[in-house]
């Protein structure tokens, strides 16, 4: 009975607000203020979840979500350990991220995300929205370069999810590279693959940067003229009609 007036019936009470959908904006907002004041590990958890429940109204769930961004960023980079904490268990960091970026070094950005990618091994999962996450992340930092991001993408290539397939090859063409050829030719001629979306994203994405075929020119010449009729291999590229 006593607990309930206890600072930790108190801190239980903001934990349940702060991530109640239906509760009302204010008192959304006044528990997770409450919740970033005690400033322990589990009460800035709490408020680090509030980037996974949508709430009602659009507005408001952008608004305090947007929120808790400035609020972690401000903290610089003592929210690290529980940004980490937070994105090992849930799939929706695309905010954590953000945070991530404006608060750690490049150095030390990058051994987190690592340490997710190492937990996000190609192959099926119920959620992909993570890992696809993770490595657009990759191909958007200016400071990595196309080999080391295509180290970290090109295994995605051979994900179980054809969505997964054709965002790993949307996110190596911002950083384009020959070093990933030879996963995109293994992508491009696997049997298996039943997607010709996807086989076409990769054969666009060779044309447009006009990436040396090599020893793969004489079957991907085979497979382009078998069934891809709107490109072409003329010497040692592919080329689109």
């Amino acid at each position: 009975m006593f607990g309930m007036f206890s600072k930790g019936g108190s801190l239980k009470r903001a934990q349940k607000k702060a991530l109640n959908k239906y509760a009302q904006t204010v008192e959304r907002m006044a528990a997770l203020e409450r919740l970033v004041a005690e400033g322990d590990d589990e009460s800035l958890l709490t408020v680090a979840k509030r980037f996974n429940m949508t709430c009602i109204k659009g507005v408001d769930d952008e608004e305090e979500k947007a929120w808790v961004v400035r609020t972690f960023t401000a903290m610089g980079e003592q929210i690290l350990p529980t940004l980490e904490r937070y994105m090992e268990t849930h799939a929706t960091i695309a905010y954590p991220l953000r945070v991530l970026e404006d608060v750690a070094s490049p150095q030390r950005a990058m051994q987190i995300i690592d340490k997710l990618l190492a937990k996000e091994e190609p192959g099926y999962v119920l959620d992909t929205s993570k890992r696809i996450s993770l490595f657009t992340w990759v191909a958007e930092q200016d400071d990595l370069s196309p080999q080391e991001a295509s180290k970290r993408i090109a295994p995605y290539l051979a994900d179980f999810d054809e969505s997964v397939r054709f965002a790993a090859v949307e996110a190596l063409d911002q950083k384009p590279c020959v070093e990933s050829l030879d996963a995109l030719i293994e992508a491009l001629m696997n049997e298996d693959e039943e997607s010709r979306r996807f086989k076409a994203r990769i054969l666009e994405f060779l044309a447009e940067h006009e990436i040396p075929l090599g020893d793969h020119k004489k079957p991907a010449r085979t497979l382009v003229l078998e069934n891809f009729p709107e490109f072409r291999v003329p010497k040692d590229t592919v080329k689109k009609k």
